[in-house]
């Protein structure tokens, strides 16, 4: 089963990624942009 992640737990995971190689934005798509992600959607 594949965690499906809030977020906020996603902006703290990728913030200092980001932060590190100067990107200053980033946007998330898909079935988590619409909030409909699923253990089987999402995550490819």
């Amino acid at each position: 089963m594949e965690k499906i992640y809030a977020f906020d737990e996603i902006r703290r995971i990728v913030s200092p990624i980001l932060q590190n190689y100067g990107v200053s934005r980033a946007y998330l798509f898909g079935s988590y942009a619409r909030g409909e992600a699923t253990e089987h959607r999402g995550n490819y």
